[in-house]
């Protein structure tokens, strides 16, 4: 009697645990308020995803590429559409003047030779990244859409800025007369085309090279929000290639189908005032026209750490960080090993629970064994 009361005790202590379990199943991996603690946006590290915001109602999956004084640098990890960085038409600056045209290369005879694509503004847009008609798209939260919430957690920071020598002599003017406003203006900081020894940024394909004479180049401050890379910090997305993986710099379309995507630092020279830098398939940096509508749209933000609101997920591929108010995430192209975020927690605890009642099934037809036999 003894033994079967024990048993009885031990099943009863079985049971309940099979239900807590399932009764925990129950509760959703992700919650803004309650039982869920809020993960620090602090402890987001080089290399873990985060899913926040959607384009076209897909959600959208970032990347921590880098962590620098802004704090971390979020990317896109696909490419999310193919899109023109500007239009054709005139242009102007902040403070309401016409944007300076570029101009052809003198040949041999003195007649100006060379692609109008490249250097007439009017014809293929400009490079300027401030005035372009992507970084107004990027910050309209239209197509790429973010809630209230997550757009609290997009920082906004002053970034240096590269422009064509087209523009020199112009921006500082513009800096000087307008007026900077909340989001996405510049702020009147001086600019290095003042010192003798700048010059506009050479051109180098290499990753591992091309920054040149960044430090020196033509440059002003920008407050940004959502913006695309510039070529230090593409640079430094190579640079962090051991913990990002082998050719994360390369930018996908989908999984096995490589893509190019457009960098926001203008070509030198004003015979390519109208183009612009991008990233090709293989991970090299060229140039095309800013018309261009063949070249993919790779976004980066800076994370917040003090306002993101981070509630559940590990920061891995298979659970990403999951922003407040969403319980999971399935990829726009699912792979054989993608696992919705979220999901993970959950089936641990259906195995657990499933295995409880297995053994009080077992325990249960033992017992009943024993008592037969006894009588």
């Amino acid at each position: 009697m003894k033994k079967l009361a024990l048993s009885k005790r031990i099943l009863k202590l079985v049971v309940s645990v099979a239900v807590m379990s399932l009764m925990l199943s129950l509760i959703p991996a992700n919650l803004s308020h309650g039982l869920v603690l809020k993960i620090e946006a602090s402890s987001v590290k080089i290399g873990d995803y985060l899913v926040m915001g959607k384009y076209l109602d897909e959600q959208v999956l970032w990347r921590c590429v880098d962590i620098d004084e802004n704090g971390p640098l979020m990317l896109a990890d696909k490419i999310l559409t193919a899109k023109a960085f500007d239009a054709p038409g005139a242009h102007k600056y902040s403070n309401g003047n016409d944007q300076a045209e570029g101009e052809a290369l003198p040949g041999a005879t003195g007649e100006p030779v060379g692609y109008p694509v490249y250097w007439n503004r009017t014809l293929t847009g400009t490079n300027l990244w401030e005035i372009s008609k992507l970084r107004s798209w990027l910050n309209s939260n239209q197509e790429l859409v973010f809630s209230k919430d997550e757009l609290a957690a997009v920082k906004l920071v002053s970034l240096k800025e590269l422009y064509n020598a087209a523009d020199r002599g112009k921006i500082d003017a513009a800096l000087e007369t307008s007026k900077p406003t909340k989001t996405a203006a510049p702020t009147a900081q001086p600019t290095a085309e003042a010192s003798p020894t700048s010059s506009e940024l050479k051109f180098d394909p290499s990753l591992a090279t091309l920054m040149q004479n960044y430090d020196t180049a033509y440059s002003y401050k920008l407050i940004e929000k959502i913006f695309l890379l510039d070529v230090k910090q593409l640079n430094q997305v190579y640079k962090n290639s051991a913990t990002l993986g082998k050719d994360y710099f390369i930018a996908k379309l989908s999984p096995g189908t490589n893509g190019q995507y457009w960098l926001r630092t203008p070509m030198s020279g004003k015979e390519n005032a109208s183009a612009i830098r991008y990233v090709n398939y293989e991970g090299a940096v060229y140039y095309t026209y800013a018309t261009d509508a063949t070249i993919g749209v790779r976004p980066a933000f800076y994370l917040d750490a003090k306002t993101a609101n981070i509630t559940s997920g590990t920061g891995s591929l298979e659970a990403p960080y999951l922003y407040s108010g969403i319980t999971s995430y399935v990829p726009a192209v699912k792979t054989a090993s993608a696992t919705p975020a979220g999901a993970q927690n959950n089936t641990l605890i259906y195995v657990l629970a499933i295995v409880g009642i297995i053994v009080v099934f077992v325990v249960i037809n033992s017992n009943r064994k024993k008592a037969k036999a006894k009588l």
